[in-house]
């Protein structure tokens, strides 16, 4: 098995290489789709006439996922620390 140094990205960056995988074939046998409806075969196809998709499908994740992490940021109220105990004036004897 062929070793890949390419790093591990984001789940829709996984999924468009994934994409782009199964859409250059690498040599092996073609899959003969018996129906025009596959969802599968058309962005397949669809990624195969326009490779810039995977871009677009990526920068679309990486916004949503920002927007996302907003959003609970701000529904969710940063922890404020917590106050330092007071302590008394030590009394040093001379």
């Amino acid at each position: 098995m062929a070793e890949s140094h390419d790093a591990i990205g984001s789940v829709a960056e996984e999924a468009m290489k994934l994409l782009y995988a199964l859409s250059t074939n690498g040599g092996v046998q073609e899959h003969r789709c018996t129906n025009a409806w596959c969802p599968l075969c058309q962005m397949v196809n669809y990624v195969r006439d326009n490779p810039e998709a995977i871009e677009r499908v990526t920068q679309s994740a990486a916004t949503l996922a920002r927007s996302v992490r907003e959003l609970i940021e701000q529904a969710v109220p940063a922890k404020e620390p917590a106050a330092p105990e007071e302590t008394a004036p030590h009394e040093e004897g001379t």
